[in-house]
């Protein structure tokens, strides 16, 4: 397992054959304080563990979604996924949505000894089976190690930020959602956006999942950006998008998110891969595409690992690493990925 590593509080792409190109950032003011080492940071995009839904998972080998990445998150600083199933066995299923999803607590182990580090609990799956289901999600995945954000027994709770320190580095990385809950239709309308309507979004005294509001949103970064160096956010928002790219309203918060602070926004939910943007020298992934997910169609199925590598002096450089949902429920790795961009740890084993 990686080292130096202390948990404080928790608080159109076109992919080939061969690794993607990283694309240099320009640099960031430089650190304030000395003893920052390289950071390897990956993310990756919907992660569904639900053996109903992907029948691979049936026998219950929870390491086979995580046997194609080679050992590659083992090897960086910090990993992050989105977690698209309630991790409970209670609850009752209250959605009235097309597809609704849970997965075992058994999973969960198998996640963090692969090397997850953070799930994000914000966004339209956690909530499935109710409150009971989504609290004890949250309860199963902090005891596996997984350090959840994005839901909550209140509103601050949802919006509290996981802060690990690695390398000299203090990291905040935090949830939202914008497509909790709702009874929806393909696709979500104007409205839909706009009202936020869920009752899976946590309010001052209820529990649910962190709202993707402008203001709520900024205002947890802004305060997350007062206790740490790096600040990253996991952003479940879009639709089951058909046109590769992101929508206006989708771009207006992701840049508002790095306005406010951010310094990488991991977006998801489109079950298809979009663009990398980088917006005031931060990188913006608008879409992750499906992960540990059945195979679908060959658009659904192209996926990649997003990656970001921070230099001890502060320079950022951001890339996709393409990858293929092989066979259902086990993405890998396409080509040999470049370890020199890795942490120089990776070369010790």
């Amino acid at each position: 397992m990686r080292i130096g590593r202390t948990i404080l509080t928790l608080a159109v792409v076109v992919v080939t054959a061969a690794p993607a190109e990283a694309t240099l950032l320009t640099t960031i003011p430089a650190p304030t304080r000395d003893g920052r080492a390289r950071l390897v940071i990956h993310a990756a995009g919907d992660v569904n563990l639900d053996p109903g839904f992907t029948p691979t998972l049936a026998a219950g080998d929870y390491g086979l979604p995580w046997s194609g990445m080679e050992g590659l998150f083992l090897r960086d600083d910090l990993t992050i996924v989105n977690l698209e199933c309630d991790p409970s066995e209670r609850g009752t299923l209250l959605s009235t949505k097309p597809f609704s999803f849970r997965c075992p607590p058994a999973a969960l182990l198998p996640m963090h000894l692969a090397g997850i580090d953070v799930v994000s609990l914000g966004n339209n799956h956690s909530g499935d089976y109710g409150t009971a289901g989504l609290l004890d999600g949250r309860d199963n995945t902090a005891a596996a190690g997984l350090n959840p954000v994005g839901a909550g027994e209140s509103l601050a709770a949802a919006n509290q930020a996981a802060l690990l320190q690695v390398e000299g580095w203090t990291i905040a990385v935090l949830g939202f959602s914008a497509a909790s809950g709702i009874a929806y239709d393909w696709p979500y309308t104007a409205e839909d956006y706009a009202n936020l309507r869920s009752r899976w979004y946590a309010t001052a005294s209820g529990p649910g999942v962190a709202p993707a509001t402008v203001a709520n949103m900024t205002a947890a970064v802004a305060a997350a950006r007062e206790q740490a160096d790096l600040v990253v956010v996991m952003l479940h928002q879009g639709v089951d998008n058909e046109t590769g790219l992101p929508f206006p309203n989708e771009v207006e918060r992701a840049h508002a998110l790095i306005d406010a602070g951010a310094d990488v926004v991991f977006a998801h939910h489109h079950h298809r891969l979009l663009p990398l943007e980088t917006y005031r020298n931060r990188p913006i992934f608008y879409g992750l595409g499906n992960f540990v997910w059945p195979r679908t169609e060959p658009i659904r199925d192209i996926t990649a690992v997003a990656e970001v590598v921070v230099s001890p002096d502060g320079t950022l450089t951001a890339r996709l690493i393409p990858a293929i949902i092989l066979t259902s429920g086990r993405p890998v790795l396409v080509g040999i990925p470049d370890y020199q961009v890795r942490s120089d740890r990776a070369l010790i084993r």
